[in-house]
């Protein structure tokens, strides 16, 4: 992966340096760039989890969050605020620190590896590996694993959902280019600020004080609430208001909030089977998120229902992972009780 993200930055500086024009080579930038990133951060939560005990991990999974979104919002700022032509950094600059950045970093990365990850491996190597087909299995025999993945892909259809109508509505209103994007930078700027402030100082003690089980049922909750105000005013003069709350409150809730409560489920598996049922989870809840928002955002674009009644299906889809939620705390309880015992024995 460091690969790809620095042969990309050495041809960014490059036709930058030599005044190259290939319009061809930014979107394969992009989609590998893209790639690069998610692989990463995959990565990042496999070592982050697997070296860390729950309750450390309760601790260094917000913190991750919270510098993940800070690195985002200070690429925006230099992005924006630095002007190349008078001897600032370039974007192609920008973008070079990046793999310069993992190169560093590499050697670290390895030590964890070696640390922690191979000890666990040689403990585990009498267990089956698991492959894709094994990994199913296991998310299809443990209720646990199946109604969190089902509360999972809930939760990120509805915040996709909340993205089409904050996409919609901004739409409808700023007909103007700029205008638009001025209102998407000031909506991330917002986001990023309150994920930051949510993933660096406040997710660690919930996570310490609430327990796992609880901040799901929040999260679940919280989304309730994203839908039940938007539905209230989707019709009335605060649309964009409502809309724009909305989404920040849909963007933290899954990005910040659940993105690093749910890797913690995985501690109730063994390790051999651990890396494969995180992929296929990690895998089928953005594929089944997208495909449970566009089969609900379809019924809206074809026009057999407005905005209300389109927000009213997401507070439907809320309450009932609420109610999934609930269940879910239930069955992790259990399924702790159920790894300790079979441990003890």
């Amino acid at each position: 992966l460091t690969a790809v993200v620095l042969l990309n930055g050495l041809a960014l500086i490059s036709m930058q340096f030599f005044s190259i024009q290939a319009s061809w080579f930014y979107p394969m930038l992009f989609l590998t760039s893209n790639i690069a990133e998610r692989g990463f951060l995959t990565v990042m939560w496999v070592l982050a989890e697997d070296m860390c005990t729950t309750r450390q991990a309760k601790r260094i999974l917000p913190v991750l969050i919270g510098c993940y979104t800070l690195g985002s919002i200070l690429t925006g700022f230099f992005i924006n605020h630095i002007n190349s032509g008078t001897g600032g950094i370039s974007p192609e600059w920008i973008y070079f620190i990046w793999p310069c950045m993992m190169v560093v970093a590499g050697k670290a990365w390895w030590q964890v590896v070696v640390r922690y990850i191979q000890p666990m491996n040689a403990l585990a190597e009498n267990e089956q590996i698991s492959d894709m087909l094994s990994s199913v299995r296991t998310i299809h025999k443990s209720a646990f694993l199946r109604v969190a993945l089902v509360v999972m892909v809930l939760l990120y259809g509805v915040a996709f959902l909340m993205e089409y109508e904050l996409t919609t509505v901004s739409k409808s209103i700023y007909s103007n280019e700029e205008e638009l994007t001025a209102f998407w930078g000031l909506f991330l700027a917002i986001y990023y600020t309150s994920g930051l402030v949510v993933g660096g100082f406040c997710l660690g003690p919930l996570l310490e004080k609430l327990g796992i089980g609880n901040v799901v049922i929040m999260i679940a909750g919280l989304s309730v609430l994203a839908f039940s105000q938007l539905t209230l005013l989707i019709a009335s003069p605060w649309t964009l208001t409502a809309v724009f709350i909305g989404g920040v409150m849909m963007y933290i809730v899954m990005y910040t909030i659940a993105d690093p409560t749910y890797q913690l489920f995985f501690k109730t598996i063994p390790t051999s089977q651990r890396t494969g049922v995180r992929l296929v989870f990690g895998g089928a809840l953005f594929a089944g998120g997208k495909l449970l928002c566009s089969a609900v955002a379809s019924v809206h674009s074809l026009g057999f229902i407005n905005l209300t009644g389109l927000s009213m299906l997401g507070l439907i889809l809320t309450v009932y992972m609420l109610v999934l939620a609930i269940k879910q705390k239930r069955l992790y309880s259990a399924q702790l009780i159920n790894n300790v015992r079979d441990r003890f024995i």
